[in-house]
């Protein structure tokens, strides 16, 4: 899209749009999952990006090349469904495995995302050198196709739509669950921190790569993978761990501090291969960090609202990555290296922030009935 239309605008806009869905139909998204079942959403939504890029690409074959609008329209395609595929994720894990088995799909759900990031990176340059743009639609639009099979698949043991309990269910229901037990908002505080680093990290790679590394596109790569790897190995460590990790505050606190440790590196330019080692503990503690609060909300989530609590789940992450990426790219003004003081900082205030909630939810009675059936299992 960049080279079709030779504008930063352009790009930024198919990117922010994800943003924009995601607060506009966050809260849609969640009821609609409560409403038609997770693996419903899932179908639907494969099923409808698959459709757009085929046709997409059959009515353009014979072009050479595609507009950047349809190009742009395609992105909002994608981002529209995307808060759709993000809550109905979250909901259908309880509903195909048993409890004790939730953080091992959460893992390889971790897996599957890194995995898929890297592969999907590798594969579009290679079609994209290769062969055409419609080479890369057809791919994607395949690999909804293949996911939707998949989903069909799936067999639920959730709530029937019908029930009485999903027909009552409501964004009252939701709140008043919420006000009952304090701990809920803990998760949804604590959970978030780590997406806020996510964004922060994302936000440097490029500007560290041009400073330390003299724009060195194989470094933006290297970086990438190195979190990647550190975020597989984590998922696999889960998955064969013969224990739950269970409530784990020191996974955030690990993981915070590695991002802070992180964002320190870049500043005094430490060696390459301590870097690599600290943006790699940094994709592993925050899997873990991740898996453990995400496993948590599912545990805790009655099944006619897990939607709408995945919802505000999700809105929570995306309101931390806004005010910490705004926040770091307003002090850029002021020189790189204000930025990476910020985000050292915000990862000081975050631990604090960590501890602190985790203690106050220790006190509510949804903590220690929660902990209890996890000693008790």
């Amino acid at each position: 899209m960049y080279e079709l239309t030779d504008s930063v605008l352009a790009f930024a806009l198919a990117f922010t749009s994800e943003f924009v869905f995601s607060l506009l139909l966050q809260g849609f998204s969640g009821s609609f999952v409560d409403r038609y079942s997770p693996k419903r959403v899932l179908v639907i939504n494969a099923a409808l990006i698959s459709a757009v890029f085929l046709a997409v690409v059959g009515l353009t074959w014979s072009q050479v090349s595609l507009p950047a609008g349809l190009l742009f329209g395609l992105a909002l395609v994608i981002n529209f469904c995307r808060p759709f595929f993000r809550a109905a994720t979250f909901a259908i894990v309880p509903e195909v495995v048993s409890s004790d088995q939730y953080e091992k799909i959460n893992s390889y759900i971790s897996i599957a995302l890194q995995v898929g990031q890297i592969v999907g990176m590798v594969l579009a340059g290679v079609l994209l050198e290769l062969a055409s743009m419609h080479a890369v639609i057809t791919c994607v639009g395949g690999c909804y196709l293949l996911s939707l099979v998949g989903y069909w698949q799936l067999k639920p043991k959730g709530l029937d739509k019908t029930s009485n309990q999903v027909a009552k269910a409501s964004w009252k229901t939701v709140f008043d669950f919420i006000k009952k037990s304090p701990f809920v908002m803990g998760v949804y505080i604590i959970g978030a921190l780590d997406f806020a680093f996510i964004g922060l990290f994302n936000l440097m790679l490029a500007p560290v790569v041009r400073r330390n590394y003299d724009s060195a596109e194989r470094w933006l790569t290297i970086l990438d993978m190195s979190f990647a790897a550190g975020a597989i190995l984590a998922g696999f460590y889960i998955v064969k761990r013969k224990q739950k990790l269970g409530i784990r505050l020191d996974m955030t606190v690990l993981s915070i501090m590695a991002a802070g440790l992180t964002f320190v590196a870049f500043w005094l330019q430490f060696p390459d291969i301590v870097v690599i080692t600290l943006i790699a503990l940094f994709g592993g503690f925050l899997t873990m960090s991740t898996v453990v609060w995400s496993t948590t909300l599912q545990q805790i989530s009655p099944p006619q609202i897990k939607g709408r609590l995945a919802s505000i789940k999700l809105v929570c992450n995306s309101f931390f990555i806004t005010v910490s990426t705004l926040g770091a790219s307003a002090l850029n003004r002021n020189g790189f290296e204000a930025s990476l003081g910020f985000s050292v900082v915000c990862a000081c205030i975050a631990m604090v922030i960590a501890v602190g909630v985790y203690t106050m939810a220790q006190n509510s009675f949804g903590f220690r009935n929660y902990k209890l059936s996890q000693d008790v299992s």
